[in-house]
């Protein structure tokens, strides 16, 4: 089903061999240098050759789809802008590691407090540090919070 727009596509980059052409495309040389090209060929005749073959669903060529999605990434090199985002995405995701790692510290901390505390009254809940640490994470997210409570 998605094979077939990717192959119109690949048709409509593939190199014009006619120079009377009031477009000019890719010489052949230019074409078939570039490895994205050559990528998005492949991922293209495999998914007419699947097609053709009546085949199921191919994990292989489904991953290779998905590996073209890399080539946005190539847009931050042609824009300023984009690029100043993408920097700006990776130095908040750096900073997220951190407040992560605070958060199970302080997950850890209140599960121990919680075992110490509740093991007696309720060690269904607080019996162990895994459990406690469940039920943390329960409560937390607001799922199934009233019957630890």
């Amino acid at each position: 089903m998605f094979a077939s727009p990717h192959t119109c596509e690949q048709a409509r980059r593939l190199p014009r061999f006619s120079l009377t052409s009031p477009f000019f495309f890719l010489s052949p040389h230019r074409y078939f240098k570039d490895r994205w090209n050559l990528f998005d060929l492949a991922v293209a005749v495999g998914g007419v050759v699947a097609m053709a073959g009546g085949s199921g669903p191919n994990v292989g060529l489904s991953l290779a789809r998905l590996v073209r999605l890399v080539q946005v990434f190539k847009l931050a090199y042609r824009m300023p802008l984009l690029q100043l985002v993408i920097e700006a995405l990776l130095y908040g995701c750096r900073s997220m590691v951190w407040v992560a790692l605070l958060f199970g510290l302080f997950n850890y901390l209140f599960a121990i407090i919680g075992c110490l505390v509740f093991r007696d009254n309720d060690p269904f809940y607080f019996g162990g540090l895994r459990r406690s640490l469940i039920t943390l994470w329960l409560v937390e997210t607001l799922q199934n919070w009233e019957q630890p409570m």
